[in-house]
């Protein structure tokens, strides 16, 4: 009860004197209450925390590579929303399900082994050459945790995909306590501004979801996140009567049909209950917009960046030619979708 004198800490610094620097405020929007004011940072934001649960095969990983690109580059096309030219900082993506050479072909997919240690910062599970807290790779250990935030703050990573929550956490996904420190170390990193996505195995338990998510385990994953999105598989698709016609088609093909339910978005309240719908060709980056549904199954008319190929395309080009040919500027409320970003 009497102070003492002072003395030097004995517990070993876990590197959270490390900080990132300032973000960009582009990188939090205003809220989005209609399609066209959405941008990729109401979905990745700094300080969030999104989930993205999908049956097994459904996707999740490619889907999250890409959103991994899309934060990095900026300027390009996400699937579903442009970064709008802004770059939100460097990635982190822990996985601890791929084998090491699918997930070194992961990124050379989606263009991130260009950027690999400089702005794209991944751990496998299965990589010979793991850093010293990454021994027991589990998300469960206090020093894997405390190590893994050193890491993040050290590389300047505003954004950290977890891929996946049932293999970092093993059987422990299923309970209670475990699920509340892990989303106390996530509200650590939130604090510090850091995104983290949470990828997850929905469940195969039969039956209406108490929370409205079919997430594995805790419903507080689920609960807590600012921005849940649920992927619908190929399979689910084939046998999906509101999933649009042309997404049916698509995923009856090769590549990879999804559907991209926002189940919650507080950033973005627009996107609640929206369905938006994607093929990637095997082996590419870019995907395909398909369409984009409400809850009722009805298609919504959605013109953003990444809008429908039109068949009059190449007529318009020719059109686009002459006038600029003649000395003309063509009017803006005239360039496609792709032209207005240069623009």
């Amino acid at each position: 009860i009497f102070k003492g004198p002072n003395k030097a800490s004995n517990v070993p610094s876990t590197g959270q004197s490390c900080s990132l620097p300032p973000a960009d405020p582009a990188l939090t929007p205003p809220l989005a209450y209609s399609l066209d004011m959405v941008t990729l940072y109401h979905i990745i934001r700094p300080g969030s925390f999104a989930a993205l649960v999908g049956p097994k095969g459904s996707g999740k990983t490619q889907f999250a590579m890409s959103v991994c690109r899309g934060v990095i580059y900026g300027n390009t096309t996400w699937p579903l929303f442009s970064g709008n030219g802004i770059s939100a900082g460097n990635v982190a993506y822990i996985d601890a399900e791929t084998p090491y050479d699918e997930f070194c072909a992961n990124q050379q997919q989606h263009g991130l082994t260009e950027v690999r240690d400089t702005r794209f910062f991944g751990l496998s599970r299965f990589d010979p050459h793991l850093p010293d807290f990454c021994n027991t790779f589990s998300l469960t250990d206090a020093v894997f945790r405390e190590g893994l935030t050193t890491y993040l703050l050290k590389n300047k990573c505003r954004v950290v995909v977890l891929d996946n929550l049932t293999a970092l956490m093993g059987d422990a996904v299923h309970h209670g306590k475990p699920a509340e420190t892990l989303l106390g170390w996530v509200k650590e990193l939130q604090r510090h501004g850091l995104c983290v996505v949470l990828v997850h195995h929905k469940t195969t338990d039969v039956g209406t979801p108490q929370h409205g998510v079919q997430a594995r385990g805790s419903h507080l994953y689920t609960t807590l996140a600012r921005t849940v999105i649920t992927l619908v598989s190929s399979a689910e698709i084939l046998n999906n009567s509101l999933a649009p016609e042309i997404a049916q088609t698509k995923a009856a093909q090769d590549g990879l049909t999804v559907g991209v339910r926002f189940d919650a978005s507080k950033p973005a309240p627009v996107l609640d209950k929206k369905s938006f719908w994607l093929h990637l060709p095997f082996g590419g980056s870019e995907w395909e917009f398909l369409s984009v549904t409400g809850v009722d199954g009805k298609e919504i008319e959605f013109a953003q960046v990444c809008s429908k190929p039109e068949p009059d395309l190449i007529a318009k080009d020719e059109l686009f030619r002459e006038e600029r040919e003649s000395g003309d500027v063509v009017p803006p409320s005239q360039l496609s979708p792709d032209e207005n970003v240069v623009y």
